[in-house]
C-alpha cells in the first residue's frame, strides 16, 4: 500500500462526494489526529460537509462557519447543545480569517482545515499564518487547466453565480501549498477538492506524479460548470496580470 493512490478510499457518509473516506485514510497514514480539532468554512446547514462526520460521529471539537442567514441559523440550532462544536455566522475574508479563528479558540495545531466558500478560497488560505493545520482540504476550480496558476482576483463582495468563475486552479493551490510547506496528496475523482498534508507528516502518502489529477467531473458525469458568460479574467500568477480566458479554457 506504500504511496498508493487514495482514490479507492473515497467514501461518502456526510460529505458531498468521497471526502469522508479520503480524510479518514489520510489521518490513518499520518498517525492519527493530535488535537482532534477541525475548522470548516462554508458549512451550510451542517448536514453535508467535510467535517460533519468528525463532529457528529467521532466526537471531534471544531468550528463551523457559514455566512448565509438561514443556513447559519440551522447550523447553530443543530449544534446549540454541543460543548465541543462552535458555530459562527460570518463571511470569511483574508482580512478577518485569523481574528475569527483566534476568537473561537481554535488551536494553532488543529488537525483539519476545510475551505469551501465559492470564491476567495485562495486568498483566505494565503492569509492564514498563525495556524498550521496538518491537513487542508480546499475546493479547486477543475474547470480551469489543471497545471495553470490562475486565481479569481480577490473580491470580498463576490457571490458565486453558478458559473465557472470562482476560486483558483489546482496549479495555483499547489504553488501556494508548497510555499506554506504542504504537499498535494489527492484530488477527488469528481474534480472538486484538493487534499494537502503538511510536509513533515506525509508518511507514505502519495505525492508528485503519484497523485491522480482530476478535472471537473461533477456528479461523475464528466461535465463541468457553465462558462461564465461575462468571461471575467482570472489573475495569472505567472505574469501578475489578469488574463482573458482562452476558448475552451
Amino acid at each position: 500500500m506504500e504511496h498508493s493512490t487514495l482514490v479507492p478510499f473515497e467514501r461518502r457518509f456526510h460529505s458531498q462526494n468521497g471526502e469522508d473516506g479520503v480524510i479518514a485514510e489520510i489521518l490513518v497514514r499520518i498517525g492519527g489526529p493530535r488535537a482532534r480539532w477541525f475548522v470548516e468554512f462554508g458549512a451550510g446547514r451542517g448536514q453535508e460537509g467535510n467535517c460533519v462526520l468528525l463532529a457528529d460521529e467521532l466526537d471531534w471539537s471544531g468550528l463551523f462557519m457559514e455566512a448565509g442567514e438561514a443556513d447559519s441559523a440551522a447550523l447553530e440550532s443543530k449544534y446549540r447543545a454541543s460543548d465541543r462544536v462552535i458555530t459562527t455566522r460570518a463571511a470569511v475574508t483574508a482580512d478577518n480569517v485569523e481574528e475569527l479563528l483566534l476568537g473561537a479558540g481554535v488551536p494553532a495545531d488543529l488537525d483539519l482545515l476545510s475551505i469551501d466558500i465559492d470564491g476567495n478560497d485562495y486568498w483566505v488560505w494565503h492569509a492564514i499564518e498563525s495556524f498550521r493545520p496538518r491537513v487542508v482540504v480546499i475546493e479547486y476550480n477543475g474547470n480551469l487547466p489543471l497545471d495553470a496558476r490562475l486565481v479569481m482576483p480577490r473580491d470580498d463582495a463576490h457571490q458565486w453565480d453558478g458559473t465557472d468563475y470562482f476560486g483558483a486552479s489546482l496549479g495555483a493551490y499547489r504553488s501556494l501549498g508548497a510555499e506554506k510547506g504542504y504537499e498535494l496528496v489527492h484530488t477527488d475523482s469528481t474534480g472538486v477538492n484538493a487534499f494537502f498534508v503538511v510536509r513533515d507528516a506525509l508518511g507514505d502518502l502519495p505525492t508528485g506524479d503519484a497523485v491522480p489529477l482530476h478535472p471537473a467531473n461533477y456528479g461523475g458525469a464528466g461535465v463541468g460548470l457553465p462558462r461564465d458568460p461575462r468571461d471575467r479574467p482570472f489573475l495569472d500568477l505567472d505574469t501578475g496580470r489578469p488574463t482573458p480566458r482562452a476558448a475552451g479554457a
